[in-house]
């Protein structure tokens, strides 16, 4: 089924989608799948959904091998559907097996790992890999801060010197992508900050920005920031206005001069200032 909805198109052109696959009680796998079509093969009113949808027996005459289908597989007798109702009224409630015991540390992980129900096929699923869940595109959350204001993660053993040496407690995806746009040549393409993971990948281990090899379909998105953060909400706006920007400095030049800040200079780029006023009457609103 999912490589005739994602391959196929049965449904139509598919941009983005994303699944995941869970499991009864009693072993059947199920799953939630959730499609975005193409502009051109978009839902957009009631007939356009008729023409995907049924709810009703397919004619006799008009469409044998569905009819035939459908009442094979898809419809219940009487005497079967009445049997099932009452087996599953009185299946009875799930039952679990509980030992009370005092902690002085509670471990979340193993308490959710040992109350946890996995089934015989799942558990099949998992040892031999299968798939469970899928997002496409791939979408790669950029980080924002201010200049200086970013989070620094150290062992509870490191010195304070040692933290503030340490080069790479400075280095951030933000700060990198100015870093890398420094590094390129002028007739190479400049990117948005939001558009940079579709041409670069992210090292975390070394924290660089590198080329990518393959033709992974990935997506940039900005973490969310409130314009009651100030300075921090117009930095996100330039982000996404301004293309190659080499430096919290550089991004804040507006026509070769520097503006003292980030809200200064969003309000003096002309092709921000709409932007700015439809997000306050939105805010107003």
């Amino acid at each position: 089924m999912k490589n005739d909805v994602v391959k196929k198109g049965v449904l139509g052109t598919v941009v983005a989608y994303v699944y995941v696959i869970e499991f009864q009680k009693r072993g059947l796998p199920h799953v939630h799948m959730l499609l975005i079509l193409g502009d051109d093969d978009k839902l957009n009113n009631l007939d356009d959904y008729d023409t995907i949808v049924r709810a009703e027996i397919p004619d006799q005459d008009e469409e044998p091998e569905l009819y035939n289908a459908v009442l094979g597989h898809m419809i219940h007798g009487p005497i079967k559907s009445v049997k099932y109702l009452y087996k599953y009224v009185y299946k009875g409630p799930d039952r679990v097996t509980l030992e009370v015991r005092s902690e002085a540390n509670q471990d979340e992980v193993r308490n959710y790992v040992d109350a946890r129900w996995v089934c015989a096929p799942e558990a099949l699923w998992r040892i031999f890999k299968f798939v469970m869940n899928r997002m496409y595109p791939s979408v790669e959350r950029l980080q924002i801060h201010l200049p200086d204001g970013h989070n620094v993660y150290f062992n509870a053993n490191d010195s304070v010197t040692e933290v503030v040496e340490n080069e790479s407690n400075t280095m951030t995806m933000l700060t990198e992508f100015f870093t890398k746009n420094n590094t390129l040549s002028e007739d190479v393409p400049k990117y948005l900050y939001r558009e940079f993971p579709e041409h670069y990948r992210w090292d975390s281990t070394h924290k660089t920005w590198e080329a990518r090899e393959t033709n992974q379909k990935v997506i940039g998105r900005i973490y969310t920031v409130s314009p009651l953060e100030g300075e921090k909400f117009y930095l996100r706006v330039l982000l996404n206005h301004v293309r190659g920007p080499k430096s919290f400095e550089d991004i804040r030049k507006v026509d070769g001069i520097t503006q003292p800040t980030f809200k200064k200079a969003a309000e003096q780029q002309e092709s921000i200032k709409a932007d700015l006023h439809k997000m306050m009457l939105k805010r107003k609103n």
